[in-house]
């Protein structure tokens, strides 16, 4: 039944005895004559408490109208212009608008507690994202508070084999990735360790959960096949298995999965083979053909997609009647002279996780070559048609990032201002981006790269950083101005 009033706001104690507060600051009445602490519930924890909220109404339809859509949160009600209230409501438009696991959470909030782990990483997470939007300390420093308390949490949680069961498990997780992006700003490992804590959420459902929870569990291993392939590490046994355990909205996806993850091994040989002299040359043709047979078939990947996936035109880009924003974004050395249009995101974002696997793969097997000059000979032209195929295919990643910006070729679908973008858009482009980056910073690649797209991927970057708030591009981007790429450096994503 509806509160008609509203939520209770007096303090913690007067709100347990069921006792009517005064609301006093900074201490009520009561908890004064008693000599108690009183501690007032905090704004961010009534947000799923009201059903009738006008100022959630008024506030949610000013983001919805923003960009024409209508995004399906539970109602809330909080102090008209706090923080908590800006921060949710941002929250809501940045990351509920796309389809897939995280549009799910408003229905899990629903039904959490208030003092529960995705709860207060939720709040981390919406005070984090709104500080990186808009430059708030305020909103920073609560982040970083609620960040804590969310740990503490999670620690609990992750020692209860009933709670792993659950779905909210695997949604914490995932929430916990994303704050360490946007907030994170130097290589503390903080990333990988939840990395390596979804393998052991994962690793304890039982092989009903693990089909039940599809969709999240779909997103979790999509997380940690890149991480193998960014780290050149060889996936475990088990993550193959959980892939093919998983039904997949898509088979399409699932098929690219599969493939990521094979090059992610392919990877991790060859730079083993690198690492120590391979015992027979036979040894390394093997894994040159193996390296060449998987490339071919994430190429033809994209030959066998559902035709809500396929349909992809690639059109002139005008620079007239664009917003300024959207009008510098796309001029300059290296910017994108057409663009790709995508059926949706979903196929989007497909689409450039295989040209980014395939860039892994082929720069990792340039490096292979250029340490080994005598297979020249068996090899001849080897070297000189993988840094074609690299500088291709980061031409088509820059063809098709403007398209996750909601850009379209003749501008008339761009945002009138680049706050409008969603952060989560931004986020899905951060590898591809960087992984293009710092493909085209190698020192052989960077001497055919004609149309400097070095150059435009390095400006990308630091619109993710400075447009969008994502703290973690800050890294890459330093690495792609710094580095002198004498050889090819394998650093970490994060």
């Amino acid at each position: 039944m509806p509160n008609n009033r509203g939520p209770s706001k007096g303090c913690r104690r007067c709100r347990e005895l069921k006792v009517k507060c005064d609301e006093a600051k900074p201490a009520c009445q009561r908890c004064q004559k008693g000599s108690r602490e009183c501690i007032y519930q905090a704004d961010f924890d009534r947000l799923h408490r009201d059903q009738n909220s006008k100022a959630q109404s008024i506030a949610t339809k000013k983001w919805r109208q923003r960009a024409d859509f209508r995004i399906e949160v539970p109602t809330q009600e909080y102090p008209t212009d706090s923080l908590a209230q800006l921060a949710y409501n941002r929250f809501c438009y940045d990351f509920m608008k796309f389809p897939g696991v995280i549009g799910k959470l408003p229905k899990i909030l629903e039904t959490a507690a208030a003092d529960s782990c995705i709860f207060t990483v939720v709040k981390a997470l919406a005070h984090a994202n709104y500080h990186g939007r808009y430059g708030c300390q305020e909103a920073n420093e609560e982040s970083r508070l609620l960040y804590g308390e969310a740990l503490q949490q999670l620690a609990m949680l992750m020692s209860d084999p009933d709670e792993m069961q659950r779905d909210e498990a695997l949604m914490v997780i995932f929430l916990f990735s994303l704050y360490e992006m946007f907030t994170s700003s130097k290589r503390d490992g903080s990333w990988i360790t939840h990395m390596q804590g979804t393998q052991s959420v994962i690793a304890h459902r039982d092989n009903t959960s693990l089909k039940d929870a599809s969709s999240y569990l779909s997103v979790l291993c999509s997380h940690l096949v890149v991480y193998y392939l960014t780290e050149r590490k060889c996936p475990p046994p088990h993550l193959d298995r959980w892939i093919q355990q998983i039904p997949f909205e898509y088979d399409s996806k699932k098929r690219l999965i599969i493939l990521m993850s094979d090059a992610a091994k392919v990877c991790y040989m060859l730079e083993a083979c690198s690492s120590f002299e391979c015992s027979t040359n036979q040894t390394v043709l093997d894994i040159l053909n193996e390296t060449l047979e998987l490339d071919l078939r994430l190429e033809g990947w994209t030959a066998d997609l559902p035709p809500e996936w396929s349909n992809v035109a690639l059109n002139l880009v005008s620079h007239k009647n664009r917003p300024k924003w959207s009008k510098n974004l796309l001029s300059g050395p290296g910017a994108p002279e057409k663009m790709y249009t995508y059926p949706n995101r979903i196929a989007a974002s497909k689409w450039m996780m295989c040209r980014a696997s395939r860039i892994r793969l082929n720069l990792t097997l340039l490096e292979f070559l250029l340490q080994r000059p005598y297979l020249k000979p068996e090899y001849s032209g080897l070297e000189a048609r993988t840094i074609d195929l690299l500088i291709s295919l980061a031409t088509e990643i820059s063809y098709s990032l403007p398209y996750f910006l909601a850009l379209s070729p003749d501008g008339s679908s761009d945002f009138a201002s680049a706050t409008d973008i969603p952060t989560l858009w931004g986020y899905m482009t951060l590898w591809p981006a960087y992984t293009s980056s710092l493909c085209l910073h190698h020192r052989l690649v960077r001497k055919m790269d004609s149309m400097s797209r070095g150059t435009w991927f390095r400006k990308m970057i630091g619109f993710l950083r400075e447009s969008i708030g994502i703290a973690k591009a800050q890294i890459l981007l330093n690495e792609t101005l710094t580095q002198e790429m004498d050889s090819y450096p394998f650093v970490e994503l994060i």
